[in-house]
C-alpha cells in the first residue's frame, strides 16, 4: 500500500472505495491493459464512469507495476597480492 500512497498521495488514498490487486494469471488482465494501456511514461490511468470486471465505477485508477529490473552486481576490482 505504501507504493500506493507514494503513487497517489495520503489524501487521495483515504478516499479510495476499494483496491483490487489484479494478479499476473488474472486471464482478464492482458485485455484490460490493452483496452487502458498504462505506458512507461504514466505512473498511473484514470478513467470516470466506467465498468470495469462487471462494477460500475464513478472513478477507477489503473497502476501497472512492473518487476523491478535486477541490478547488475558491481565487477570487483582485482588487487595485486603483496
Amino acid at each position: 500500500m505504501d507504493l500506493i500512497v507514494k503513487s497517489i498521495g495520503r489524501k487521495s488514498f483515504v478516499e479510495l472505495a476499494r483496491v483490487e490487486p489484479i494478479p499476473t494469471n488474472d486471464p482478464n488482465l492482458k485485455s484490460l491493459l490493452a483496452k487502458f494501456p498504462v505506458d512507461n511514461g504514466e505512473p498511473e490511468r484514470r478513467m470516470r464512469n466506467v465498468e470495469l470486471f462487471g462494477l460500475e465505477m464513478e472513478e477507477a485508477i489503473i497502476l501497472r507495476a512492473k518487476r523491478p529490473v535486477a541490478k547488475k552486481p558491481a565487477r570487483r576490482v582485482l588487487q595485486r597480492a603483496s
